[in-house]
């Protein structure tokens, strides 16, 4: 089994072997461009697609054919109110977007190109598939993707027919986030929390499970792009979410915006320089 976790900074990939009916060996998959993650981020040059470290090397020289945050890109459709936000933030460093034809558009050589929010989460599926599981010749059964708690039906329906065309929807699974969350943490604390001794004694041997005992646990993630509060209740025989608050727009990037914007105020103010005008300056400052 390989899990994916599209991650607005990083992408990773574990990769699960089967050891008893009820055990299961889980490492992360090791990339030769990029390490134990991959960088979300595509860069089109006028020769190659690059994805994570090497796309990084390149990006000042290609800011206007490359993208970032990938997990944010899938599903946008122009129309709605978050697409909108969000495209506001790509196109302060990236390519900008024509809404009427639902694309982004940028040149190479002169040339220029229109690619759909999906055909660029399609395009960097594709080479982490090639990079870290087709090149390592994985025996793959089934894959799962972990989604954000903010995708909408329609969000979630895009991003599976990404999927069907990266050849991935076959014992595929699509998993919200805050549930990858608690069955992870629920499996990891089980014997801590559940298994209890039995005898007055002591005896190692008297270990059972205790059918009484439940958690509320509170899981609070601060990520680059979003905040999410995830409420759990664990029990011996099931992890449950009780419910979800996910705040889209409240992340690391948000703080960083609020930063550069007050240092480019500052500039324009004692400087007269605006550089809100000049991309790579842009990228500079942030």
């Amino acid at each position: 089994m390989i899990g994916f976790n599209l991650g607005s900074l990083n992408t990773t990939i574990s990769y699960g072997e089967t050891i008893s009916a009820t055990r299961m060996n889980c490492n992360l998959v090791i990339s030769d461009i990029s390490g134990r993650t991959t960088p979300s981020v595509i860069s089109y040059t006028n020769s190659h697609r690059l994805i994570g470290d090497q796309a990084n090397l390149v990006v000042k020289k290609f800011l206007l054919s490359s993208f970032n945050n990938i997990s944010r890109l899938a599903g946008m459709q122009g129309s709605s109110e978050f697409c909108k936000k969000e495209i506001a933030q790509f196109s302060l460093l990236g390519p900008p977007f024509n809404s009427q034809k639902n694309s982004f558009i940028f040149k190479l050589d002169g040339e220029e190109y229109q690619m759909s929010a999906d055909q660029i989460v399609l395009a960097f599926i594709n080479l982490l598939k090639q990079e870290l599981i087709l090149n390592k010749k994985l025996q793959v059964e089934s894959y799962v993707f972990s989604v954000p708690d903010y995708f909408t039906c329609n969000q979630k329906s895009s991003f599976i027919s990404v999927l069907k065309a990266a050849g991935l929807v076959k014992n595929c699974h699509i998993i919200q986030e805050s549930t990858a969350i608690t069955l992870y943490f629920g499996y990891k604390k089980y014997k801590d929390y559940f298994i209890v001794n039995n005898s007055k004694d002591n005896n190692p041997n008297s270990l059972g499970v205790n059918p009484t005992i439940v958690k509320y646990i509170i899981f609070i993630d601060a990520g680059y792009s979003k905040t999410t509060f995830v409420f759990s209740k664990l029990n011996y025989n099931q992890f449950s979410v009780l419910k979800t608050y996910c705040l889209p727009f409240l992340g690391g990037r948000n703080m960083d915006q609020k930063i550069f914007n007050f240092c480019a105020n500052k500039l324009m103010k004692e400087q007269g320089v605006d550089i809100t005008k000049n991309k790579k300056s842009i990228l500079r400052l942030l």
